[in-house]
């Protein structure tokens, strides 16, 4: 099945999942190839989604969907989704903040419940 997804990739706009999303159509071919953004009441939200866009559209992603999922703002203490927190500084070379490294994990979690969305059939693109 030529239009069939068979790789689903959680992009954010950041490096590290702009070089999977990269590779994956490198792999498979952009036809291949979904792309989701999940958006949890990030401070960032408004330049993560435009970097989800463009990123798409460089790469040639045309399978696209863009979710919603309050559980980290909800949730709380995170410089993320809390405007009355400061955005912790790391020192050069050192770790992530804590606030940072772990949003990945639940970004990535939550949506694989949903997103199997190749097989569930896809919804319109974004």
């Amino acid at each position: 099945m030529p239009d069939s997804i068979q790789t689903v990739v959680t992009l954010s706009g950041g490096m590290d999942s702009t070089v999977c999303a990269t590779l994956a159509v490198r792999e498979k071919g952009a036809a291949q190839v979904a792309a989701m953004h999940v958006s949890y009441g990030q401070r960032t939200e408004a330049r993560e989604q435009r970097a989800f866009t463009e990123i798409c559209d460089r790469l040639g992603i045309t399978r696209r969907l863009m979710v919603r999922n309050q559980a980290l703002s909800q949730i709380g203490g995170s410089a993320l989704t809390d405007s009355s927190l400061a955005v912790p500084i790391a020192a050069p070379g050192g770790p992530h903040p804590p606030s940072a490294s772990s949003r990945s994990g639940v970004r990535c979690r939550v949506p694989g419940c949903e997103a199997s969305f190749g097989e569930c059939g896809i919804r319109k693109p974004v």
